[in-house]
């Protein structure tokens, strides 16, 4: 993971704060019981206690039976579309995300991981957002706001209609992300009613899109979990997420790093 040169690109989809109408109808909408009476069919099934799984490093699909038995019970809700279903947007995307380096899209933030008052530190990817206009993303008392990937770019920035096209061809691999992330939870709708649960109340309905950019530089973090390699991005909860809220991910390696 810690290769000189190694990009990685990666596309959250998040039902962030910046609409405020549809966060307070969401949480308006939802209705929490005391946990003492919360129906145990709400909750997905325990991972059986006799089934072997590694124990120092992450539980992959090469671990055949062990993977597919967590995403059926502890895991569940959590699923992993096959390279070939985004075969016809890869190549789009990833001219797309050439045309946005290009243009200085992507910046290193300044932040303060351990909280205000503490040391500063660069993040080791350099990152932009892209969605709705007037949507935001905050995250380590940063605030960033979103590139509008449907309204036309400032004339003063070089190439503007390949700027527009490629922030347009993000807004389809978000609608592309949003039709995939409907059929899975009816998918996980269905398999919740058939054991006795609620309807399952996830939406598919993404308003921005966060694009990280990594190029191991030096001095990157050992993974601290099982210390498989280094990594730029580290563990973390995200916040400001509606109840029940999906997020989808899209990544890619460069055709250079994909050679090796």
């Amino acid at each position: 993971m810690g290769k000189k040169n190694k990009r990685k690109r990666g596309i959250q989809k998040r039902n962030e704060e910046a609409s405020a109408v549809t966060e307070e109808e969401s949480t308006s909408s939802v209705q929490r019981l005391p946990h003492s009476k919360q129906s145990p069919f709400a909750f997905p099934l325990p991972f059986p206690s006799s089934i072997k799984y590694p124990q120092n490093e992450f539980l992959r699909k090469k671990h055949g039976d062990a993977f597919d038995i967590a995403l059926k019970t502890s895991y569940e809700g959590f699923v992993v579309d096959e390279p070939e279903v985004f075969q016809t947007e890869q190549e789009l995307v990833e001219k797309a995300f050439e045309v946005l380096e290009k243009n200085g899209f992507f910046r290193v933030d300044c932040t303060q991981p351990f909280g205000l008052g503490t040391k500063c530190s660069k993040t080791y990817v350099t990152r932009c957002l892209v969605g709705e206009p007037g949507t935001t993303y905050k995250y380590l008392g940063l605030r960033m706001f979103a590139h509008s990937w449907n309204n036309s770019i400032d004339s003063e920035l070089n190439d503007c209609s390949n700027i527009t096209e490629a922030l347009g061809v993000i807004c389809q691999l978000n609608a592309k992300l949003a039709e995939r992330t409907r059929h899975h939870l009816n998918n996980l709708d269905e398999k919740r009613r058939g054991r006795g649960a609620e309807p399952t109340r996830g939406r598919a309905c993404f308003n921005i899109s966060l694009i990280n950019r990594m190029e191991s530089p030096v001095g990157l973090k050992v993974e601290p979990s099982m210390g498989e390699g280094k990594c730029s991005v580290s563990w973390h909860a995200d916040s400001s997420l509606e109840h029940f809220s999906t997020i989808a991910v899209y990544h890619v390696l460069s055709k250079k790093r994909r050679c090796e």
